[in-house]
């Protein structure tokens, strides 16, 4: 015993200077922490958002120095929209194709039957929570319990909350006050039965958040918001620009709820909107006051990738859209290394 000790402190300061020079790792510029496997992931869908849009916030800024929530995002990345049959697939296809790396996206019940990242069977499974939001019958991920058995790999592991009103009644009622876990399957908001909904995409997410996710690890909460595209494709830009605004305090509160070593956020697009700002001046002040003054185009080829915590490197680049469903399970594989075996024995 005594001369293990002796051995532990010869080699004291050779570690000490060992991990003294060791230097800081950083990602653009900020402290990151690499090659980390993240306990939970918060997941935002938001399709028809592009890098570009951000400015309808950083422009309003009283300083040019205040910058937006989401340009805290460590790796910020650009995908292909693409697949086998469109260049430019609606949204709920891309989403699709995002969490089950296939480009081959036919919008019927054989989408439903491929391995889900939440359920990859060779990798971490994480229990799955989605909320869903502006989202109509065909865009939603429901539907894949209308599929039967093709759907089974999908639909098992997820909680489906929707902000929609229940069909003839069925389902099962979610309200954001309850403290109940959400168990597999459908749920409907009870606050969105009589038209409208009473409660906000931040009432349900917190929810969601606090009662099911908060202590657990190894969960994936999926936030599908497709009121901003819907709001832009009806060229509504006053009410887009204020679904950012709700969208951006929603990134902040998970920056804050998250671990930046244990954690990842993600917000992805797909579908991606195009349109022009006006110049300056009077132009800009009618397009703040009452939304004129915007040039519509098509929608782009690609859309953004933006990732805060643990693993947020794999985001970094351009890439095809399917492709952020291997982003999500990679993981750096290597062992520890150590030249000197101590044989340490404290006790």
């Amino acid at each position: 015993m005594f001369s293990r000790r002796i051995k532990i402190f010869l080699f004291l300061p050779f570690i000490f200077v060992l991990f003294s020079c060791s230097e800081l790792a950083t990602i653009g510029t900020k402290e990151h922490s690499f090659a980390t496997t993240p306990r939970r992931i918060v997941w935002l869908q938001i399709p028809g958002l592009s890098v570009d849009h951000l400015a309808m916030l950083r422009f309003s800024f009283s300083s040019s120095e205040e910058i937006t929530s989401f340009e805290q995002a460590k790796c910020v990345g650009m995908m292909w929209n693409y697949n086998l049959y469109d260049l430019r697939p609606p949204a709920h296809h891309g989403l699709l194709s995002q969490m089950t790396g296939s480009q081959n996206i036919q919008g019927d019940c054989r989408d439903f039957s491929k391995e889900p990242v939440w359920n990859h069977p060779k990798e971490k499974r994480y229990i799955t929570y989605a909320l869903e939001y502006g989202v109509d019958e065909n865009q939603s991920l429901e539907k894949m319990w209308r599929c039967a058995d093709a759907s089974i790999k999908m639909s098992s592991n997820l909680s489906l909350v929707r902000m929609n009103r229940a069909k003839s009644g069925k389902g099962e009622l979610f309200h954001y006050l309850s403290t109940k876990k959400l168990k597999s399957g459908p749920y409907y908001d009870k606050s969105c039965q009589q038209g409208g909904c009473f409660a906000t995409l931040s009432n349900n997410l917190k929810s969601i958040w606090e009662n099911n996710l908060k202590t657990q690890t190894d969960a994936l909460l999926i936030v599908r918001d497709f009121r901003y595209l819907n709001a832009l494709k009806s060229k509504k830009v006053i009410v887009a620009h204020e679904l950012l605004l709700e969208l951006e305090k929603i990134y902040q509160y998970f920056v804050s709820e998250l671990s930046s070593r244990g954690d990842l956020l993600l917000l992805t697009s797909s579908e991606s909107q195009r349109f022009e700002f006006p110049k300056a001046g009077k132009e800009w002040e009618q397009y703040i006051k009452r939304g004129k003054n915007i040039t519509f185009k098509k929608s782009t080829l690609s859309s953004p990738a933006l990732a805060w915590g643990a693993g947020a490197e794999n985001f970094c680049g351009i890439y095809e859209e399917a492709d952020i469903y291997r982003r999500l399970l990679w993981k750096k594989k290597g062992k520890g290394f150590f030249p000197f075996n101590l044989d340490f024995d404290f006790f």
